[in-house]
Formats: structure tokens, C-alpha cells, sequence
């Protein structure tokens, strides 16, 4: 068995190091090496680019293997907003034509959260034309739990408004410390007919101001937007 070892504090530390990257999370596995690497970068950087130098880097200076699958990125626009960056490439299928804007795009229409016995229980409802579709997840209480819960509750309903065309899964919800604010850093696996046997990956950030089950609610329409309005516009 391999010798345990966390490398967290100091994977974290190296990629702060990096002059395009304004925060970084590390989560280990179980042998204490990177097993998800979660960025929020300046506008203008290549997100696969960046991939490679910060799989290369961990590697030289941890003496672990990365595997540049398990790294995401979030980039920040030039007026200051997050936007979908993942280091596998576009969420749009290879080949597709833009797609224009869907006049029955999804929009949240509010979070709820209840608390009880340590269990954070989310409900997220969005619109989609004249319909509501809400969707539900519990978590442990905390604020990585209720961030959790938010997320899977958004990805839930979005999943529901685009009626089996696009499937939504939270791989991972991270808080990190960028633009002395707190951010909420979400990952989710996106699977479609669009995409063939492909799984997309895709990223979205937003700052935690009040709560950090609506940041991470606001970080997965983010990370969706495009390929939601691509699953509307297909299916109709």
C-alpha cells in the first residue's frame, strides 16, 4: 500500500503561486495526494494551458502523479464576473453551430433551506417559460454542506426543465478565498445525446454575500448556462 502523505496545504500553496490564479482548493484522496484541484483564475488565461503547467508543477513538486482530469477552472471576465472554463475543452459538442438564444430559457426563481437534527435540506425552484420545476438535496449541516445542497438541488431542477436532454451531477463544491471574498467553486459532470458517450465537464464560481447554498445555486447556472440553452434549443 502507498505510503500516506497529504500534500493539501502544500499543493495549495504551490498554486497560489501561479500569477494567473486569484484562489485554489485541494481536495485529497485517501492517500493524501490531489484527488480534485479547483481554480478560480484572472480573465484571459487558457484553461488548458494552465491544466497542463499546474499538473506539471504538482507533480515536480510534490513527487505525485496529477491526473489533469481531476483539475477545473473557473476564469473571472474582464467586468469582473465568472465564467465556464474546463481544462477537457468547450461544453458545446464538437462541430455544432452556436446556438441562439433560447426564448424559454431557465431562470432561479428562489432557494429554501431548512435545518434540522445537523441536516441542511435544500429546495431550488426555477422557471422555464410559464413552468416551475423545483429540485431537493440534503446535506450534513455546514457551510460546505449547505453549498453542497444548493448546488444538487439547482443541478436537480435544471435537469428536470430539460426533460431527460441534459443531465446534470455536482462532482464537487469547493470555498475558497479570492478578492478578500469568500467563493463558491462548483463542478459538475453534464452527460447529453448532444455529447454523444462523452461527459462534459464544466465549472462555475460566485461569491458567498448572505448564503452559501444561493452562491453555489448562482455558481451552477453559471457553469450551465450554455449548454442548457443548447438542450432547450434541441429538444424543442
Amino acid at each position: 500500500m502507498p505510503q500516506q502523505r497529504h500534500t493539501k496545504v502544500e499543493a495549495e500553496a504551490v498554486l497560489r503561486e501561479l500569477p494567473s490564479v486569484l484562489g485554489a482548493f485541494v481536495r485529497e484522496d485517501v492517500y493524501g495526494h490531489p484527488r480534485e484541484v479547483h481554480l478560480l483564475v484572472k480573465a484571459g488565461t487558457s484553461a488548458r494551458d494552465l491544466a497542463r503547467d499546474v499538473r506539471d508543477m504538482l507533480e515536480e513538486r510534490l513527487g505525485v502523479p496529477v491526473d489533469q482530469r481531476v483539475i477545473s477552472i473557473a476564469q473571472v471576465s474582464s467586468n469582473g464576473d465568472t465564467t465556464l472554463e474546463d481544462a477537457l475543452g468547450p461544453a458545446q459538442p464538437r462541430g455544432a453551430t452556436p446556438a441562439p438564444p433560447s426564448p424559454k430559457r431557465v431562470s432561479l426563481v428562489r432557494i429554501e433551506a431548512s435545518r434540522s437534527m445537523g441536516w441542511v435540506e435544500t429546495r431550488a425552484h426555477v422557471k422555464r417559460g410559464d413552468t416551475d420545476f423545483e429540485g431537493s438535496a440534503r446535506e450534513v449541516e455546514s457551510a460546505g454542506g449547505a453549498a453542497r445542497a444548493g448546488a444538487r438541488a439547482v443541478a436537480a431542477a435544471l435537469s428536470s426543465a430539460c426533460a431527460g436532454s441534459l443531465r446534470l451531477d455536482v462532482a464537487g463544491v469547493s470555498l475558497i478565498s479570492a478578492f478578500d471574498q469568500e467563493q463558491t467553486l462548483v463542478t459538475l459532470s453534464a452527460a447529453s445525446p448532444m455529447f454523444g458517450r462523452a461527459v462534459r465537464t464544466l465549472v462555475g464560481a460566485h461569491p458567498v454575500e448572505a448564503d452559501a447554498a444561493e452562491a453555489a445555486a448562482l455558481a451552477v447556472l453559471k457553469a450551465t448556462n450554455r449548454v442548457v440553452e443548447l438542450a432547450l434549443t434541441s429538444n424543442g
